[in-house]
């Protein structure tokens, strides 16, 4: 597989040494507005295939993206503070993302594109527009890693591995995000009955502090050293792989739902089948109905914001 990636931050660039070493992608190319950038974090990455991998990983422009499976979208400004929230990012990276769609689709036409620029949910739809692509070809990565933070912070609480929590967060990759308690279950026990088994505290409290955590958990991270970057580089890890297997796999990524309740086409994270062709079935997430309500409430402000972005376009 062949994957492309637009901007070597340190998102793009530890996405591309996961991507190389663990030989998902049998070639990566990494284009970048800075040349220089971009050939020195190929070479340094490239000295690590003969111990790792038989990928080959080099720099480039838009035109070597040609044939690419997947090009990942990962340029834009990196939150900071005083800035908290990803929508605050919208205003500095919504016209580089609209370039990068354009030059994207007009490269790579087949390709799946898969968005990590902030905000996700909203670039998505942008790049959507500038690229004409069909829904199933740009997927932003959603609320896969906040997902893995519920799940973390989850199995932190109850001092049971990860592996033995299952727990999602649909929505926004934002504040609006919701994380779905309804179905969060450990080593397959409603977490609820499984607290009581094991004499854990499970109160409203804990819940509101777990869901708050996994919202905030970025901001610590980028306080303490300025971006976070692992844990987006193994969402579109995951992601890449289940296109590589044709796995369909299912997968709370970012994709266009169209006339979602009164939010109109908006890109919302829920469970997605994700296989060679990108993003092939939305399914209909199982949930209680104040999840629902919280739902609709994050689609509207995708869909506002969205709306934003389009004006600002125009």
């Amino acid at each position: 597989m062949k994957v492309g990636i637009v901007g070597v931050g340190n998102v793009g660039a530890t996405t591309a040494f996961l991507l190389a070493t663990s030989g998902i992608a049998d070639e990566v190319v990494l284009v970048n507005r800075s040349l220089g950038r971009s050939y020195v974090e190929a070479l340094d990455i490239a000295h690590a295939m003969p111990m790792m991998s038989s990928c080959v990983v080099k720099c480039g422009d838009y035109g070597d993206l040609a044939d690419a499976n997947v090009v990942v979208m990962a340029c834009g400004c990196r939150r900071k503070v005083p800035i908290k929230n990803r929508l605050d990012l919208l205003g500095d990276n919504i016209h580089m993302c609209a370039e990068m769609a354009d030059k994207i689709s007009c490269y790579a036409p087949d390709t799946i594109m898969v968005i990590v620029t902030n905000p996700v949910d909203v670039l998505g739809k942008i790049a959507m527009e500038v690229s004409k692509f069909p829904r199933g070809r740009v997927i932003s990565s959603g609320t896969i890693l906040d997902s893995a933070r519920f799940t973390t912070i989850i199995a932190e609480h109850f001092s049971v591995s990860v592996e033995s929590v299952r727990a999602d967060v649909f929505g926004e990759h934002g504040d609006s995000q919701v994380p779905i308690w309804s179905g969060v279950k450990i080593c397959g026990i409603p977490v609820g009955d499984f607290a009581k088994g094991k004499g854990v505290e499970f109160s409203s409290a804990v819940k509101s502090a777990i869901g708050e955590k996994t919202k905030s958990v970025a901001n610590e991270i980028v306080d303490g050293k300025s971006a976070t970057y692992y844990g987006i580089a193994g969402a579109v890890f995951r992601i890449c792989k289940a296109i590589r297997e044709n796995s369909d796999t299912v997968l709370n990524v970012s994709t266009l739902h169209e006339d979602f309740e009164d939010a109109g086409d908006v890109f919302l994270s829920t469970p997605t089948v994700v296989g060679t062709g990108g993003a092939a079935k939305i399914l209909p997430p199982i949930i209680d109905q104040s999840e629902r309500e919280a739902l609709v409430r994050s689609a509207m402000v995708i869909s506002e914001h969205s709306e934003l972005a389009l004006k600002i376009l125009d």
